[in-house]
């Protein structure tokens, strides 16, 4: 089957065009990445290049482009290494920018919003689960946040022995577990919430409240206290 090249298409179909008549918001994600592959190959150009990457298993849309890995793109036909340096590049700068934006050290984590605001860029489509442990001043601010388990696409093994001693160390004097469903549902499984409640009746005993547990799938979260699961 022959292939179009990028003069072929239609003029309001390019990229680049496009962005020129329209701005970039008018771009779709699959014209975005184009622009910035520039180029395809002798099989396909850059529109079906990018479309190729969108769709791979890691991937699965914009945002997953930040956990795709270097091995698997360059496997692509067309993908050579400056094309997944620089795509790589420009993940981990997405996600530094996202970062920042918290201006973590001196924010106040005192709801939800902005608890899971914190671990989105890296959470939102990371494909397996992580159980990361948020550690609270008495103003709430940051002290400190530490991933205290890794686990597959469907469960992840921790204690509350485990969270705790990180929190002591750390001098918290609250803390909030987060943890992603890789599925993109953030309901809580009923093993999500028998850690909580366990974690929370330990914390009693230490004087280190558990203010919170949020559950992220995708761009959506799940706040356990703000649902009533635990007062």
């Amino acid at each position: 089957m022959r292939h179009l090249a990028m003069k072929e298409i239609p003029i309001d179909q390019r990229p680049y065009d496009k962005f020129e008549a329209l701005g970039a918001n008018a771009l779709t994600e699959v014209e975005l990445l184009a622009i910035l592959l520039r180029s395809g190959d002798q099989t396909k150009n850059s529109l079906e290049l990018a479309r190729e990457i969108l769709e791979l298993p890691e991937v699965h849309g914009v945002g997953g482009l930040m956990n795709v890995s270097y091995h698997n793109l360059i496997a692509i036909r067309g993908i050579g290494k400056v094309k997944a340096t620089q795509l790589l590049s420009m993940a981990e700068l997405v996600r530094r920018i996202i970062n920042s934006k918290n201006d973590a050290a001196k924010q106040v984590y005192s709801d939800p919003d902005s608890i899971a605001t914190l671990y989105q860029a890296d959470l939102a489509y990371c494909p397996v689960e992580q159980v990361w442990l948020t550690c609270l001043d008495t103003k709430n601010h940051l002290l400190a946040r530490e991933m205290i388990s890794q686990g597959t696409v469907n469960s992840s093994l921790v204690s509350p022995r485990e969270i705790y001693l990180s929190a002591i160390k750390h001098g918290a004097v609250s803390i909030v577990l987060v943890h992603n469903h890789p599925s993109g549902d953030c309901t809580p499984s009923d093993e999500d919430i028998n850690l909580t409640m366990r974690t929370l009746e330990a914390g009693k005993n230490l004087g280190v409240c558990l203010l919170d547990h949020i559950v992220i799938g995708g761009n959506t979260f799940y706040s356990l206290k703000e649902h009533g699961v635990f007062k």
